[in-house]
């Protein structure tokens, strides 16, 4: 019995060895390089393996623009002139196309075909693109008759300007900008400006919307070695490299040729790639495209800086001009492009911040994604309720998301309700302290620059401390704030202020109007003003209150420190040069008119105050630390000026001077900055 089991299976794994021996993979595929003679053209390529000899024993090149070959006629050719052996059949022919697969079945019955993967001829295709990399390398520019020295010297011309306007200091990979080039028959491109994060500098030429899409889909992959490479659509990108990592024939063409660069950093580079990352040879319309496109983004980028600075929903679009050819850009893209992969976007960004301040605005950001498509015309009533959205940006927002009601519902209710399954729970507990918060007149009783103010709410009677390092710099006792105040966790957080505070006396007068118009002598109920139309109310008489301020005063008074000074906040900025903000820490407190504080980890400087005034000590300057920077803080030119050689005098090269800035003091929150 044993006998005969091993003998049906010696049997079977000769049928199967016979079977194995005889297969041929058989295939067509892109080859891995650019036939250059002419017009440079990426040719398809069928090959015919033969896994027992592991042989290619056929292969065609085609022309995709020629005349069409078939799978058919290459096995043909196979079998009678095989390029290795004798005339011969396979008894199996694998390939991964049904359709081609049928083909053989039809014209070669005797032979069994089956349809599955053919990863052997992905190692052939690999053999064939190292070999052609290592025979095609070049150490010229460009080595391509196509592309004339005068066109380089015109894109290297542009591209130097571009260099020097440095436009990813402020545009993000992701706000992309459209390109229309019809001469070039370039239309709904897209670039993608590189650099914002100071790793690569430069930009990409996308195709398509969607080509940027499946860029930025496939980037975001975990590598797979067994996966072919896929940027997920054809590019032309323009780099800056230094200069050190191009062959030295390549920068002796460069200067001979007397082709200007921006620094020894600047060096430019294009780079025409298909989608399996194969370098295309550049064409002539390929060195205009980017010649055109570098010039049209330097103008267009410097020219509409805000668009991509400021959260304005506004849309420019320009047409430049370079001799023949009009190039026409336009940022950011229209909505009807880009809605649909923002909310994709969106779904696969569920990553919560965990700070508390970072989770409010993250919330804010994805509650005006997902509500502004739905209601824009009905948004753009809300900014009606200030004469000043820029400036009232602070306040704005919150009063958008937690209080505008667009079809009886404020936009946290219908976020809420279209969200309903993907909210965490710390996201509801949040946003369910945000809507029990309200907006009030809160006069600030106590403050701690750098840690907490004191506020009672002059309409309710309730009163808070609040968590606030950066406002607390700024507040002034007794003044009064337009305010929203959220209740977290045992915390209280400011979370929306008007960017102006009024003084007692103006801002009595609008408590007494609230009053009036809510019928109350007495304290009055929190709901009463979580009503919109009261906070609407409130924000108009406040804003009348802010403007008969100005209007009263027709001469300014100079706001002057204990010192006669005219009040400026200036700020000196430093590095720290080999040493630590321990050591610089510690050598500050050593001095005898400083002293730390505990509460933001800064350094007080002191002075004894004037016989005249009731202060022991006035403040007349700090210091604190933001990593390995230091920044000095003063309320004067004068005492900045003191300050600053008191800190260099103490220090010496320990510290190096970077600048210097100023800030409105008459702003709670700073808004502007100059040097």
């Amino acid at each position: 019995m044993s006998k005969k089991r091993n003998k049906k299976k010696t049997k079977n794994n000769l049928k199967n060895l016979k079977w194995h021996i005889n297969e041929w993979v058989v295939g067509r595929l892109t080859a891995p390089f650019y036939i250059e003679e002419g017009t440079p053209f990426r040719p398809e390529i069928i090959i015919c393996l033969d896994m027992l000899t592991e042989t290619i024993v056929q292969h065609k090149l085609i022309d995709p623009a020629g005349q069409p070959s078939t799978i058919t006629s290459v096995l043909h050719e196979a079998f009678q002139n095989p390029m290795a052996g004798l005339p011969r059949k396979p008894g199996m022919i694998r390939i991964d196309n049904s359709q081609e697969a049928e083909e053989i079945r039809q014209m070669f019955p005797d032979i069994e075909v089956t349809v599955a993967p053919t990863p052997e001829l992905d190692d052939v295709m690999d053999a064939f693109s190292s070999y052609h990399t290592e025979e095609g390398s070049i150490d010229t520019y460009f080595d391509n008759p196509l592309v004339s020295k005068e066109m380089i010297g015109n894109f290297f011309h542009a591209a130097k300007q571009f260099y020097q306007a440095a436009p990813w200091r402020w545009v993000k990979d992701y706000q992309v900008i459209k390109v229309d080039v019809p001469s070039l028959e370039i239309i709904d491109a897209y670039v993608s400006i590189m650099g914002n994060a100071n790793e690569s500098f430069g930009f990409i030429i996308f195709p398509s919307f969607e080509g940027f899409k499946s860029f930025i889909s496939l980037s975001k992959e975990q590598p797979d070695p067994g996966k072919k490479f896929d940027l997920g659509t054809s590019i032309i990108a323009i780099n800056f490299e230094r200069g050190a990592d191009f062959p030295l024939t390549t920068r002796k063409e460069i200067s001979q040729n007397g082709w200007e660069v921006a620094g020894p950093n600047a060096y430019p580079w294009v780079l025409s790639l298909d989608r399996d990352k194969l370098q295309r040879p550049l064409s002539e319309e390929d060195m205009k495209l980017v010649e055109v496109c570098t010039l049209g983004l330097t103008s267009f980028l410097v020219k509409h800086r805000n668009i991509f600075t400021m959260d304005e929903g506004v849309q420019a679009c320009e047409t430049y001009t370079y001799g023949e050819i009009e190039v026409t850009l336009a940022a950011p893209p229209p909505l009807n492009e880009i809605d649909n992969w923002e909310e994709e976007e969106e779904d696969a960004q569920e990553i919560e911040p965990e700070s508390i301040h970072e989770l409010d605005h993250w919330l804010k950001e994805k509650i005006l994604s997902c509500c502004s498509r739905r209601f824009s015309k009905k948004l753009t009533k809300a900014q009606m309720d200030f004469s000043n959205v820029e400036k009232s940006m602070e306040l704005f927002v919150p009063w958008l998301v937690y209080h505008f009601s667009v079809d009886g519902k404020p936009l946290v209710d219908w976020y809420e309700k279209l969200a309903r399954n993907e909210l965490s729970q710390r996201v509801k507990s949040w946003l369910k302290a945000q809507k029990s918060a309200w907006l009030s007149l809160w006069e600030i009783t106590d403050f701690v620059p750098g840690k907490s103010i004191t506020l009672i709410d002059l309409l309710t009677g309730e009163k808070r401390t609040v968590i606030e390092k950066e406002a607390s710099r700024y507040m002034e006792k007794w003044n009064v704030i337009l305010a929203r105040v959220v209740d977290y966790e045992n915390k209280s957080l400011l979370a929306g202020v008007h960017h102006r505070m009024l003084s007692p006396l103006s801002g009595d007068d609008v408590v007494q109007s609230m009053k009036k118009r809510l019928r109350r002598k007495t304290n009055v109920s929190v709901d009463r003003l979580q009503n919109e139309k009261i906070g609407r109310f409130m924000i108009a008489r406040w804003e009348e209150a802010v403007e008969n301020n100005d209007i009263n005063v027709h001469t300014a008074p100079i706001m002057q420190n204990t010192d006669g000074d005219v009040l400026l906040l200036t700020f000196d900025h430093y590095k720290l040069c080999k040493t630590t903000v321990k050591k610089v820490t510690e050598k500050l407190c050593s001095l005898e008119d400083a002293e730390f504080n505990p509460g933001d980890h800064s350094i007080v400087f002191l002075r004894k105050a004037s016989k005249s005034s009731n202060m022991k000590e006035i403040v007349v300057g700090r210091v604190s630390f933001n990593k390995n920077n230091m920044i000095a803080e003063s309320n004067s030119l004068e005492r900045a000026d003191k300050l600053k050689k008191q800190l260099q005098s103490a220090l010496g090269q320990k510290i190096r001077f970077l600048s210097r800035t100023h800030e409105d003091p008459t702003f709670m929150i700073k808004n502007e900055t100059f040097n």
